[in-house]
């Protein structure tokens, strides 16, 4: 890894140090400068988990990447420069829905004793590295990112089977309703044990991922996303919403909004109509069993009236 070239992409210019300051300056660096995208999938171009293959796609052409990328090659820089670095295994948290193990992957360094969560490839996930103790929060534009122990805090995060030990609950509200969030296995993974979920991320052709086009890029105050054919830009808490008019204006936006150049404009290949329907099935067997669950414990209650 060319660690100078790889700093220039990421328009780093400081010092590097092994410390929390420039653990923190190189994760905010990094997501202001390399969007979130998933185009690969829709030009055809197959994605390998292999850290050269990273490098490449980032650094040298300038692109950016799922989860698995931008974690993956975030992760060994911080390696490269002198910082204790795990892959750690996440399970994406919506309402109604909890994604299976390997379906997002994200950092720990450890530095001074301390574990600290970092993630440049989450979308509209936590910017600035946080300790990872139980109550640890940080704000960002009318957003509230909490860690937690395990406690749920709002029904709708209950997770089937409870939580296996040894894992945190990263969770992110707007508003204070809860909006999404992670839960996280602390033991350390290697990057080949996330392909399973990538393939199928990227082939399901029910998978947000087919079935949708994004770029999304922080900026210091807010952030720009591009999903499909709307364009938003979130700017000190204000929403402004823009319309693409077609493809020409598209590749602008890509090229002059997220610094990116593609061959060609990509075409999704899943479903989005498929994608609704098995969201909406989620929706109704959660509440079923949310029923089912109420039901059970009303007859405990009437059969098994408590001592007086």
């Amino acid at each position: 890894m060319d660690v100078p070239r790889y700093l220039e992409r990421i328009r780093y210019p400081g010092d590097i140090r092994v410390d929390y300051h420039t653990l923190r300056d190189l994760t905010l660096a990094h997501q202001y400068a390399v969007p979130m995208e998933n185009f690969d999938i829709h030009l055809g171009i197959p994605v390998r988990l292999t850290v050269n293959r990273f490098y490449d796609k980032i650094v040298e052409r300038h692109r950016g990447g799922g989860c698995y990328e931008l974690n993956g090659l975030f992760g060994a820089l911080l390696r490269e420069v002198g910082f204790s670095v795990d892959l750690l295994s996440a399970q994406v948290i919506r309402p109604h829905r909890v994604g299976p193990e390997f379906d997002h992957l994200a950092l720990r360094v450890t530095l001074d004793n301390r574990a600290y969560l970092v993630d440049v490839g989450f979308g509209d996930g936590i910017r600035e590295p946080m300790e990872m103790l139980a109550g640890t929060e940080q704000r960002f534009d009318n957003r509230v990112y909490r860690l937690g122990d395990g406690a749920v805090t709002s029904p709708r995060q209950a997770v089937p089977g409870g939580l296996a030990p040894g894992t945190l609950r990263l969770e992110i509200h707007q508003q204070g309703e809860f909006d999404k969030g992670c839960l996280l296995s602390l033991v350390p993974r290697r990057l080949d044990q996330f392909e399973a979920a990538r393939h199928e991320h990227h082939t399901d052709p029910q998978s947000w991922f087919v079935c949708a086009r994004v770029a999304t890029l922080a900026t210091p105050t807010g952030r720009l996303t591009l999903l499909d054919n709307v364009f938003k830009v979130r700017e000190n808490g204000e929403l402004t919403v823009i319309r693409v008019r077609n493809d020409a204006h598209y590749m602008a936006i890509l090229r002059d909004r997220f610094g990116l150049y593609l061959p060609r404009v990509p075409r999704t290949k899943g479903n989005r109509l498929s994608m609704r329907i098995r969201r909406q099935g989620q929706i109704w067997r959660h509440r079923a069993n949310k029923l089912v669950a109420m039901t059970g414990r009303a007859i405990a209650s009437f059969t098994n009236p408590p001592a007086k």
